[in-house]
């Protein structure tokens, strides 16, 4: 009685995560990446130098400083040559500069928005190719600070900038440890976000650390749901079978623990295994 009752479950949960777990990633591997992970070479329209944040150019081949009405053209930022881990070149060396529009460089960048602290995001600033600390207008983000910089310490230059009241301000500008990731603005509700409960979408948005569209979300949703069913029905057959069979076994009662045991790991794998789907659905 108590393989019966036990097994279907198990066999159950066995069906269920490997037929909707490998389709879910197979759905989520195929829509697009929001970056290429490799660095490419284009030719600079006008001279820049590593840290710039860059939009393309006249043609595909060419890049030049991003301004902040053209910052829904974001491209990436202009990285060292020996910093790129695999390159693409399509020019000659030495006129080629590289654009990473993913991982982790030092990008030139200002205190025009305040300080900026280690995880604040960060967008283009008024002078072109900069980065500043995120606000509400900015539509994309280049990344995330992965330092702090304050406009004291380990600052390059400054200028003097004119705010909406026509007042002048001083900004500092200077290198800081970026994680580069294009994305939308998470301070902004995007439209692809439209229909999702302010509750999932912050949640989707810790756990992958950027925007996540709604069918991901819903889709990790639904894995979790069955994952937390499959859970609990393992659990509640093993332990209702193994009380019901030390009633009436109490000799068995060990060989009955044993066997709840297994039924409690079990339960624990599928749990992990679930929640692992979930969060690569999430992240991919």
């Amino acid at each position: 009685m108590k393989k019966i009752i036990v097994g279907f479950p198990l066999r159950l949960a066995t069906a269920l995560l490997l037929v909707f777990t490998p389709v879910a990633l197979t759905f989520v591997a195929v829509q697009p990446a929001d970056a290429q992970a490799v660095v490419q070479s284009y030719t600079a329209e006008t001279q820049v130098q590593p840290g710039t944040i860059v939009q393309q150019g006249k043609d595909k081949t060419s890049i030049k400083p991003v301004t902040q009405q053209d910052a829904s053209k974001l491209l990436g930022l202009v990285v060292q040559a020996n910093d790129a881990p695999l390159s693409l070149s399509e020019g000659q060396p030495g006129d080629s500069v590289y654009v990473a529009t993913t991982g982790s460089y030092r990008m030139l960048v200002s205190d025009q928005n305040g300080v900026i602290r280690k995880g604040d995001y960060l967008v283009v600033s008024a002078v072109e190719g900069i980065g500043m600390k995120v606000n509400d207008n900015a539509s994309y983000v280049v990344g995330k600070a992965l330092d702090n910089f304050d406009g004291k310490s380990n600052v390059l230059s400054q200028t003097e900038l004119k705010d909406s009241s026509n007042e002048s301000h001083t900004v500092h500008f200077g290198l800081l440890l970026v994680d580069i990731n294009i994305s939308r603005n998470p301070l902004q509700k995007s439209p692809s976000a439209a229909g999702l409960p302010p509750l999932l979408q912050k949640l989707s948005q810790s756990i992958a650390n950027k925007e996540v569209t709604p069918v991901k979300v819903y889709i990790s949703l639904v894995l979790a749901i069955i994952t937390a069913v499959i859970v609990c029905t393992v659990l509640y057959a093993g332990i209702k079978t193994s009380i019901t069979s030390i009633s009436r076994n109490p000799l068995a009662k060990g060989t009955i623990l044993r066997n709840l045991l297994e039924v409690v790991l079990v339960g624990i794998i599928i749990l992990v295994t679930g929640l692992f789907a979930v969060y690569l659905i999430l992240k991919l």
